[in-house]
């Protein structure tokens, strides 16, 4: 981030009461301790931070705990799922581009483990061959998360993620009834999740599979929201990218406060794109592997069958555009 912005994320943080406890000896001032966690979710180790920044390794672990904690109290405000007034103008600007009702786009990624963890250990074991855990999340428009589910470990494929989620389990609280989001071939097809059609949803017709294509086309032209989410996310904070620690608490607390960050930085038109040595590029999880008819029985026979009419129905308003 650039100066600016990170005296904004200082401004942001600076009146937790975490920064004014009482203690023996005084506290450095705020900077120094986002200057430190910044420094260390740059893929810094905590001893390298610590020369960097002339304060002692135990500090920077100190200083990362409370701007992790002082950054999840802003949750509330920056990341959430949006209100019915926001959905409403999400859903307009989608319309623009053939998805009315669309809220965003759901998709999952793999954080890297620098080593096995001790429990279980080979469940962390992805099909791209490293140890790893799972982030899905949905993002919007703007490549602003809103909705989040972490802690599987990298063998778990997508649709099970999917259909364990609070997002899906409680649905209801989610969507009114026009509304969904896009998912890739992994996902089960449902009036709340829209995928694409693929190899099993066979015709004989050349012209319908022609339209089909399009259709297919336009839709992962406004996944792609999602895809560059999870890289700028990455890109940012370059420690997400091989995690050391195993203590799954401890990353799930640093990742929310990184998800808040993002959001937060992104709202302001933060570049990440200026960071030297920057690398925007995520490691999706392939769909391909995933993609079979067996979708159909994780959701049920209605559920699948309301959201092929639903699909239907974006593949004529496409036409009608």
């Amino acid at each position: 981030m650039d100066k600016d912005s990170f005296w904004r994320v200082e401004a942001l943080i600076a009146d937790h009461p975490e920064f004014d406890k009482g203690s023996i000896r005084e506290q450095r001032p705020v900077a120094w301790q986002p200057a430190c966690f910044l420094c260390r979710m740059g893929a810094e180790t905590g001893l390298k931070t610590a020369a960097f920044c002339g304060v002692a390794e135990g500090a920077v672990y100190d200083y990362s705990d409370r701007v992790v904690q002082a950054i999840r109290r802003k949750r509330s405000e920056l990341l959430g799922w949006p209100g019915a007034e926001r959905r409403d103008h999400i859903s307009a600007q989608m319309a623009e581009a053939g998805f009315p009702g669309c809220l965003g786009s759901c998709d999952g990624t793999y954080f890297r483990l620098a080593d096995k963890p001790g429990e279980n250990g080979y469940a962390y074991w992805c099909h791209k061959k490293f140890y790893a855990l799972v982030l899905q999340a949905v993002v919007d428009n703007r490549g602003m998360f809103m909705a989040y589910e972490f802690g599987w470990p990298g063998c778990v494929q997508d649709s099970r993620v999917f259909t364990e989620s609070d997002l899906w389990v409680n649905r209801e609280k989610y969507f009114r009834e026009h509304e969904f989001i896009l998912v890739d071939k992994g996902y089960p097809l449902t009036p709340f999740s829209i995928r694409p059609f693929t190899d099993f949803d066979l015709t004989n017709d050349p012209a319908e599979a022609a339209r089909r294509k399009r259709w297919n086309q336009q839709l992962s032209s406004q996944r792609i929201y999602v895809e560059h989410a999870f890289g700028r996310l990455k890109g940012r904070f370059e420690w997400l990218r091989c995690i050391p620690s195993h203590n799954k608490e401890e990353i799930f607390r640093i990742l929310e406060a990184l998800l808040i960050l993002h959001n937060f930085l992104e709202a302001r038109n933060d570049d990440p794109a200026t960071i030297e040595g920057y690398y925007g590029e995520d490691e999706p999880m392939e769909e391909d592997l995933l993609e079979r008819p067996s979708h159909l029985n994780l959701v049920g026979d209605s559920l699948h069958s309301a959201g092929v009419q639903r699909r239907k129905y974006l593949l004529d308003y496409m036409d009608r555009m």
